[in-house]
């Protein structure tokens, strides 16, 4: 079942996230700092997120904002310092962790800026051995970009590392157009349309 995610599904978020993301950056953080990433992304008004259930079990989930700029601000804000420094201190013993951090806050927000879109794709997030939760989390981005479209969005943005081939091979596959390609990151144009 696709339903509209809010706060009260964050638990069940911060448990799959964990769970199946352990080797990304917040991930490798723990359940806290995640925690603290979909607290700022969850029940805003710019926020738009679905999640896929079976028996009461989250399989998939997607995360979406209508203005990235708000978005990730919020994020940072609620990350703080500390969280900046965790990100941080955790990188220096993934170096290619660094590459990310300084195209993720340098050469993926010009090329967003540049674009004059304002939604973006923030997580889209599965167990990709379970084949049910992945066909329930592409429901849930098809669900999204619905949202998003309805909301007065034809476009958004998407910023997928460049090894997360699952993600990469379904905005080829969509025909998603990619904005720029960098060392780590992909930043793709999507179109909302999407018939599904």
């Amino acid at each position: 079942m696709i339903r509209a995610a809010g706060r009260d599904d964050i638990d069940a978020i911060v448990e799959l996230h964990c769970r199946v993301l352990d080797w990304s950056i917040n991930g490798r953080l723990g359940p806290g700092h995640v925690r603290k990433m979909y607290e700022a992304l969850l029940g805003y008004p710019d926020s738009v997120a679905f999640v896929a259930s079976r028996n009461d079990r989250i399989m998939g989930f997607m995360v979406a904002s209508t203005d990235y700029r708000t978005a990730r601000a919020r994020l940072r804000a609620n990350l703080g310092l500390a969280g900046t420094w965790r990100v941080l201190w955790g990188s220096l013993f993934h170096p290619l962790d660094w590459i990310d951090l300084i195209e993720s806050t340098t050469v993926v927000t010009w090329t967003m800026r540049s674009s004059g879109c304002s939604a973006e794709l923030l997580a889209w997030v599965t167990d990709l051995a379970d084949v049910r939760g992945r066909m329930a989390a592409t429901q849930c981005m098809f669900a999204t970009l619905e949202e998003l479209r309805k909301r007065g969005h034809d476009t958004c943005l998407a910023q997928i590392l460049i090894g997360n081939e699952g993600p990469n091979k379904f905005h080829a596959r969509i025909g998603s157009r990619t904005l720029a390609s960098f060392i780590r990151n992909k930043v793709y144009l999507v179109d909302c349309r999407q018939p599904h």
